[in-house]
């Protein structure tokens, strides 16, 4: 901090030692004016100075203890380094003359610890700044100091001649109380900041804490500043009852989970129930909940953890929400809620709400005897279904399967576990078997059969009869099934297509030619397909028995039914038959 003009002076002077002090940012250092301790300069002689004198917002002196003075008793004037001797004003004052009384214990430590981080030391008493360099010490006494010494300015950190004590020492002084009492003294400056706030401020903590909350996760975003952003995000985790998104992205993560006041939508889904039925409780004063509008007319609630974790544990000991049985089971809520009058008759609705609450001793049970049983093995096969496939498109209505599902409970209906899990979407029946449980509880389906069905007896992919529904060529029904209605196939129409419609594969295949080389000699006859790839986008070719029958061909003797069809055997040699030979004959 010497001028260079000095250089050739201090190199011929052998009691002269520079010390490597911080000088990365010469903003940390002050250069307009000069500060003494009077104590100081009366004690030594000749008088010299401390480098800790010249550090900015250290206000005090590290030695005696005593407040720095930069103002001439005599003059009345600042003194600065225009001036022929030390110890003396430019009037020719002594500086020492200077009254000095003591300043705070707090301010001497931190000036201390400004001092011994210029020279890359550590003070035992402020451990905070251990891990900072001067510049981000003095960075965090100015925030602290701005926002908690109510300085009259244009903006808290807009500082004006921070050289002069008189408007630095009140920054410094207060830092210095926030950072030797941590974390009590942080918390009681939020808690200024807070109440500053208006009232329409509450739900928002950036319009609450403004350029303070800005500069915490901009200013001191670094690693070295953790210390400080965890006792921020702890204070709001304890004491802020505002709202909290996804936009607060800064403190969400680390403080949602500890806040005293969490959102209604996140209480909501923690309790298994709607926001309107949170709102009729805390009506009703089982739950403490806090409303309030913003300027935009946006309209926000928080629900005390306290009062939430009451309800849990005087409502919820012994019974869990229809919500978390749903998602324990593997079942939808509106398909559980149907089915609870059959499988939990024991369930009962959380007065004075409409949410259904279903007792832990009977979802216990249940999981257990879901786990006794076996696992798949080898033996699972298409002959057996899982329950998920009985609820969507094989039951008849919910009491049917219902009963079903108390039936492989009891045992009366053997299954098995197609997962290591206890969820009811996993169990699977045989297919015989459970057409016998719809028969003996008068729910058989002996005239209706769902698409997939109509798929595994016809050996086609499901695709193919979805295109042959939309084609107008297999006719359905809409019926319904449960909560939704869906397609189903009489016998009397799968009967039908039988008779009238033969697939080009089942023709190829009794022919023993491939499906290309059919539909080319069926084409030179002057035979279409009335679907196929190139009619209708159908995956298969489909024929008309009556057509093919005028070519010579039987194709009477190619039942489709509802018995899967066996490949046909292997004729002798010498004996095969052609489509050619076929045509040929029939010509």
């Amino acid at each position: 901090m010497i001028p260079g003009s000095m250089n050739d002076v201090l190199d011929r002077d052998p009691e002269f030692t520079d010390v490597g002090v911080d000088r990365t940012a010469v903003d940390d250092w002050i250069h307009r004016l000069c500060r003494w301790c009077p104590s100081c300069l009366r004690a030594e002689i000749p008088g010299c100075g401390r480098i800790g004198w010249e550090i900015r917002f250290a206000d005090a002196c590290s030695v005696c203890g005593c407040w720095l003075a930069d103002r001439c008793t005599v003059c009345d004037r600042h003194v600065s380094w225009s001036r022929c001797n030390y110890a003396r004003c430019p009037c020719g004052a002594l500086l020492s003359n200077t009254s000095s009384p003591a300043a705070p214990t707090a301010l001497v430590t931190l000036c201390r610890a400004l001092e011994l981080r210029s020279v890359q030391m550590v003070e035992p008493g402020l451990p905070l700044f251990n891990g900072l360099t001067l510049h981000q010490c003095l960075r965090l006494v100015r925030w602290l100091g701005s926002y908690g010494a109510r300085v009259p300015q244009r903006a808290r950190q807009k500082l004006l001649a921070s050289d002069s004590l008189e408007n630095s020492w009140p920054i410094s002084t207060f830092a210095a109380e926030v950072l030797i009492d941590w974390p009590r003294n942080f918390i009681r400056l939020l808690d200024e900041l807070k109440s500053e706030g208006h009232s329409q401020d509450g739900g928002s903590l950036q319009r609450t804490f403004r350029g303070f909350y800005r500069a915490l996760y901009s200013v001191f975003r670094g690693r070295e500043y953790q210390w400080l952003r965890t006792a921020f995000e702890d204070y709001i985790a304890e004491h802020w009852s505002g709202t909290m998104g996804k936009r607060n992205r800064r403190t969400l993560g680390a403080a949602v989970g500890r806040m005293a006041w969490i959102p209604a939508s996140a209480a909501a889904r923690q309790a298994g129930i709607s926001a309107t039925a949170l709102h009729r409780l805390a009506g009703e004063g089982i739950v403490q909940l806090r409303s309030y509008s913003t300027a935009s007319g946006r309209r926000f609630s928080t629900v005390s953890r306290e009062s939430m974790a009451a309800l849990t544990t005087d409502r919820f000991t012994n019974a869990k929400s229809l919500v978390e049985v749903a998602e324990e089971l593997g079942l939808k809520r509106s398909r559980l809620q149907s089915l609870l009058p059959v499988i939990c008759p024991e369930a009962f609705k959380l007065q004075p709400t409409n949410v259904w609450m279903i007792p832990n001793k009977w979802l216990a049970d249940l999981k257990a005897t879901a786990l006794g049983l076996p696992l798949a093995g080898d033996v699972f096969d298409d002959q057996w279904v899982t329950l998920d496939w009985v609820s969507r498109y094989g039951a008849p209505d919910s009491r049917a399967l219902g009963l079903l599902i108390n039936a492989v409970l009891r045992g009366a209906v053997a299954a098995m576990r197609t997962q290591p899990s206890a969820r009811l979407t996993q169990l699977s029946c045989q297919r015989s078997a459970v057409e016998s449980f719809w028969a003996q509880h008068s729910f058989a389906r002996t005239k209706h059969m769902s698409l997939m069905e109509v798929a595994q007896c016809l050996e086609i992919k499901q695709e193919v009869v979805y295109s042959l529904v939309r084609s107008g060529i297999v006719k359905v029904e809409l019926r319904r099934v449960g909560r939704r209605n869906s397609d189903w196939v009489t016998m009397d129409e799968l009967s039908r297509f039988s008779s009238t419609y033969v697939f080009g594969r089942d023709l190829a295949s009794a022919l023993k030619t491939s499906p290309r080389a059919l539909a080319a000699k069926l084409a030179s006859l002057g035979i279409t397909p009335i679907a196929g790839p190139g009619v209708d986008g159908c995956r298969q070719l489909l024929y008309r028995r009556c057509d093919v029958d005028d070519c010579g061909i039987a194709s009477d003797s190619i039942v489709m039914c509802l018995i899967p069809l066996r490949a046909p055997a292997e004729p002798k040699a010498g004996n095969q038959v052609h489509l050619l030979d076929g045509v040929r004959a029939a010509s």
